[in-house]
């Protein structure tokens, strides 16, 4: 379905067009409006399992070169503080520079009142999924192609 005026315009989008976009049967199934955390779920863990499998099986990535549970744990600590001070970063900005509240008060009118929870799980799921796919099997598949100048720009 064409929407028109929806690249420069989305707010210009009525109700009726996006509810032509999903299917009724299926709109009934899952709730109306579409539940954030079920359509990223059904989005990003398909991708997850392909970039798993994918990055276990085609490009050999996956176990990586973690050799140890405590190198594991350290990663995962250092990805958890950087996680958390991007988080911190961007609630100061969010109270204190124009452009990053503008920003706080789209996401919140597209993603509607979130619990922690769906925050959360959509976060990891989003990630976790984009880092498989592409470091786990586009990158290494671009290094084996053109070699490692190309895969890392």
């Amino acid at each position: 379905m064409y929407l028109p005026n929806a690249m420069s315009d989305p707010s210009s989008i009525s109700s009726d067009q996006i509810d032509q976009l999903i299917d009724p049967e299926l709109r009934a199934e899952i709730g109306n409006p579409v539940p954030v955390t079920f359509a990223a779920t059904v989005v990003y863990l398909p991708l997850l399992v392909a970039g798993l499998l994918t990055s276990i099986f085609w490009t050999h990535t996956i176990p990586g070169s973690i050799r140890s549970f405590g190198q594991l744990a350290i990663e995962v600590a250092a990805g958890t503080i950087v996680a958390l001070v991007l988080v911190a970063v961007t609630y100061v900005l969010a109270r204190t520079l124009k452009p990053f509240e503008l920003l706080e008060r789209e996401f919140h009118a597209i993603l509607g009142h979130l619990s922690q929870r769906g925050i959360i799980w959509i976060a990891i799921l989003s990630g976790a999924a984009e880092e498989l796919v592409f470091r786990g099997t586009i990158q290494p598949w671009l290094t084996g192609l053109w070699g490692p100048r190309w895969a890392s720009s």
